[in-house]
């Protein structure tokens, strides 16, 4: 054998080295899903050959994420694990009640360390099939505590403005009233209660009711309370008052009792608040 037939042997030998290395990095890449950030949307196939999809992204400590994960083709009914830098299995998803679709799912958190975060997705009962995952974040956000009993008033706008409260030995209802005119009737403002996991508890909407409300557990630990207006265009006056919800003010002056008027409550289960002088029906999450 001449030496250009060593060669050429060698440089055959070469490139189907390469080729096999590349061709492992693709497919621990498709199985490991790869590195995204804040703001990412991608998809990925969990199959059989890839029952296990890994994205990695860096967060930092107070950041609150939520990882939504849409069933795109195929029966997979998507699982998602929020994984931290020590290996913790932090969170599990649960379905992602907001789009009332069942075959998503969904994981929300405030990260309690910095450094690489893992999201695991598989199809819970070996289901397949192709997905779309979407990653949001925001960084450590300064918010202002509310005192039980001290009513705080607020200009909302479109910029989101936050608050936080901590239950006691209470259940702690807290109270948005919303003196502004608007459309339809009120201001038109959007707030958002979250736990201490970051998991979304209630959603409230004020343009029909002058006041909304929800109550939560006693000792549930803090709360978070993110609060604009509806439409970034406008400005308008709320008012945000925590309470013992046997302190709790009374249901605004002229308010019906109108069973479910006030919020969405992702999951229910949130306690209905006194009865509005003068009505004779109860008020759920609402004024």
């Amino acid at each position: 054998m001449n030496i250009i037939h060593l060669k050429r042997l060698w440089i055959g030998l070469i490139l189907v080295l390469a080729a096999l290395i590349m061709a492992g990095d693709q497919a621990v890449q498709a199985r490991g899903g790869g590195t995204i950030g804040y703001g990412a949307k991608v998809s990925a196939t969990v199959n059989t050959d890839f029952p296990i999809i890994m994205f990695s992204f860096n967060g930092a400590s107070g950041d609150w994420i939520n990882a939504t994960v849409d069933n795109w083709t195929g029966t997979i009914n998507p699982q998602i694990e929020l994984i931290a830098p020590d290996g913790q299995i932090l969170t599990h998803s649960t379905p992602n009640i907001l789009n009332g679709d069942a075959l998503d799912a969904h994981v929300s958190a405030f990260l309690p360390q910095s450094g690489i975060y893992s999201l695991r997705i598989t199809g819970q009962d070996g289901t397949t099939g192709d997905f779309l995952l979407a990653l949001v974040g925001t960084s450590a956000i300064a918010s202002a505590p509310l005192g039980y009993g001290q009513p705080m008033e607020v200009v909302a706008t479109g910029e989101p403005q936050y608050f936080t409260f901590d239950t006691m030995g209470c259940p702690a209802t807290l109270v948005i009233e919303n003196p502004d005119a608007g459309q339809p009737y009120t201001f038109p403002f959007v707030a958002k209660i979250r736990d201490q996991r970051g998991e979304t508890v209630a959603l409230l909407r004020g343009g029909e009711q002058s006041e909304v409300r929800v109550t939560v557990a006693p000792n549930s630990g803090q709360y978070f309370v993110e609060i604009s207006a509806a439409d970034p265009t406008q400005t308008g006056t709320v008012r945000l008052q925590v309470s013992c919800s046997s302190q709790a003010p009374g249901c605004a002056a002229g308010q019906p009792g109108i069973v479910g008027a006030g919020g969405e409550v992702p999951g229910g289960g949130v306690p209905m608040c006194t009865s509005c002088p003068g009505a004779d029906g109860l008020v759920e999450h609402g004024g």
